[in-house]
């Protein structure tokens, strides 16, 4: 398969894959066992205060706070289209550096999505993104 774009910064690599997983459903990522079930509920508290419009920027690491909480508004008029978070599955958590790198899919009332997160080690969070 060949994805061809014109856009600086989008991921054909991500496009390819989540039209492969069409084809072919073995190849969506399997979630692995959650052996830190607090910071999912803190993961899964965070997405509803996107949802909900409070999310509050002292989650965030200071150098994170202004760039991540502007995209977070965009990402929450998105968000909205899609319903409620209905549950949640940790794909990946992994140590990268000093910081914490999660994976999980997110099922919504409409639809579902990847989110990924960057903790620093005080649990702040340092990156936040959804991808389709």
């Amino acid at each position: 398969m060949v994805v061809l774009t014109n856009l600086a910064g989008f991921d054909a690599g991500a496009v390819a894959t989540r039209i492969a997983e069409l084809y072919v459903p073995d190849l969506k990522a399997k979630p692995v066992e959650d052996k830190d079930p607090k910071t999912t509920a803190f993961i899964r508290k965070v997405v509803d205060e996107i949802f909900n419009g409070t999310i509050a920027k002292d989650l965030f690491a200071v150098e994170a706070q202004e760039e991540v909480f502007l995209r977070l508004r965009a990402a929450r008029e998105f968000l909205v289209t899609l319903g409620p978070l209905k549950s949640m599955a940790l794909l990946s958590d992994k140590a990268v550096s000093s910081e914490r790198a999660l994976g999980y899919r997110t099922e919504f009332e409409r639809g579902s999505l990847l989110l990924n997160v960057t903790l620093t080690k005080t649990t702040k969070i340092a990156a936040i993104s959804f991808t389709d």
